[in-house]
């Protein structure tokens, strides 16, 4: 029997999972979850690195009978090293506010729809591409020092291996690569007079990368684990053992800090439409390509919690603000969540003046301020899957939803009622289980991932909403269409 570890990274936590088949069943076991926070210094915010390594370092060493470890992580950021393989600075969170420069300066060079012929990447300024040109900008010391550039996971796996690799999962949300021949955009960044030769070798899913036998990590100690390129970005990690990888009538949404709706594609959809409609292409497992929308997810929520507990001297447990958010009246307000970068500004005061500015009745309760984005969230996901449907010629029957989001009923039935689909919740963890997936598939626990998805699908819980009342959601949608972007 296999035992593997995945260590899967979310934005605030992260997860340590061990897995492994016994009579049929994916069993699974959460060993590790640790909160991490940004830390500002020198006007940057970065992650709290240290504190995260030190923590993967400690579960590893936690364990015994295991035969692997494989890292995914978020999308966009990176890590860069000088020529002796040091970490030239502590690695930058996308939610740091200076890649906006990079991202001015990069629309002065290159047009932003020839950008997204090539790279395939919904235009967002946390992207790696616009981090990168940012850096350069306010840090021409360590740009110059640069000599590897690592996505994330990669570079946490080259503090186990030391061996540097950046995965194709990866590598895809980072605005700089070639979704199409699947290699780095090199013209491009020539093009934007950007070092084009620091860039790892890409590397496919389920390629052996080395073992911790030879780790750059002095703490990790007597352990000889393999390590293999599962799908690193968490999203392509998560997607592979939904329905929607082999259902071509099921769309996918991952609920957590950030909301990613879609479904898949046979290859790139690079057309105008697609670019105006802001979509996204990403490489997913085994390469196939994921055709879908970043929304600002629960993050807000969690964020609005925080504001409430200032404000109000208590912090609301989940149970009570969904039980207020259950009572609330339906719509008292409608927000445009994607207009804003809601992590730079208060969510109370943007609700305020938002509503101010549209015209519309300030919410009475907490429970109508929980509510109303819930919906004004949705409400966005009616207009991805619209766009969606009308760019792919195609109606998607049902949807499944992973993440965090997954355990919220009340939200998934409304997510039902105003896509007037089908919704099939879990599994909660799908991003870990996809990282242990990945794992035992390259050890040969299964011959196909179809195989493997008949193991995941029988080894967890799921919940099935059906659609109730999708006609409040269309008026709804109806009257706030103008507002979305």
């Amino acid at each position: 029997m296999k035992k593997v570890l995945a260590i899967d990274m979310g934005a605030t936590s992260i997860r340590g999972i061990v897995g492994f088949v016994e009579s049929g069943k994916l069993i699974t076991k959460e060993v590790m979850r640790m909160p991490h926070e940004l830390e500002e210094t020198n006007g940057r915010r970065h992650w709290q690195w240290q504190k995260i390594i030190d923590k993967i370092v400690e579960t590893i060493n936690s364990q015994s009978d295991l035969s692997s470890v494989a890292c995914d992580t978020w999308g966009v950021d990176f890590g860069i090293l000088d020529q002796n393989g040091q970490l030239i600075e502590t690695p930058i969170s996308y939610r740091d506010s200076l890649h906006n420069d990079g991202f001015v300066k990069v629309q002065e060079m290159i047009d932003l729809y020839d950008l997204f012929e090539l790279t395939g990447n919904q235009i967002m300024s946390i992207n790696s591409l616009f981090q990168y040109m940012a850096l350069k900008m306010h840090n021409s010391e360590a740009y110059e020092k640069i000599d590897t550039i690592l996505m994330t996971p990669d570079l946490i796996h080259y503090l186990l291996t030391g061996e540097k690799f950046n995965e194709m999962t990866i590598a895809s949300t980072s605005q700089m690569f070639d979704l199409t021949e699947k290699k780095w955009q090199t013209d491009l960044l020539d093009r934007l007079k950007l070092k084009s030769d620091v860039f790892a070798p890409i590397i496919k899913n389920g390629e052996y990368l080395g073992s911790t036998a030879k780790t750059l990590l002095p703490d990790l100690k007597q352990k000889d684990l393999e390590v293999y390129s599962i799908a690193t970005h968490d999203t392509a990690s998560a997607v592979s053992v939904t329905r929607a990888f082999f259902d071509p009538d099921c769309l996918f949404l991952s609920s957590g800090t950030w909301s990613l709706i879609g479904g898949l594609s046979e290859k790139p959809i690079l057309i105008k439409e697609a670019f105006e409609s802001d979509l996204t292409n990403e490489t997913g497992f085994q390469g196939q390509n994921m055709f879908f929308k970043n929304i600002t997810g629960l993050y807000l929520f969690e964020k609005l919690r925080d504001e409430l507990a200032l404000r109000d001297g208590k912090r609301l447990t989940h149970q009570e603000a969904d039980c207020m958010t259950v009572e609330a009246k339906a719509f008292s307000y409608f927000i445009d969540v994607a207009k804003y970068d809601l992590d730079n500004i208060t969510v109370l005061d943007t609700i305020h003046d938002y509503i101010k500015e549209t015209d519309q009745t300030m919410p009475q309760t907490v429970g109508e301020i929980l509510r109303g984005l819930y919906e004004s969230m949705i409400l966005g996901y009616m207009k991805t899957v619209e766009d969606i449907e009308r760019i792919l010629n195609h109606q998607f029957k049902r949807i499944q939803i992973i993440g965090g989001g997954s355990k919220i009923a009340f939200l998934n039935q409304m997510i039902a009622n105003a896509l007037n689909k089908e919704v099939i919740a879990g599994p909660g963890e799908a991003s870990g289980i996809g990282n242990i997936v990945g794992q035992l598939l390259a050890q040969g626990e299964w011959n196909s991932l179809e195989e493997a998805y008949k193991t995941v699908s029988d080894s967890f819980e799921y919940k099935h909403f059906k659609p109730e009342d999708n006609e409040a959601w269309k008026k709804r949608y109806a009257e706030i269409k103008h507002l979305l972007v």
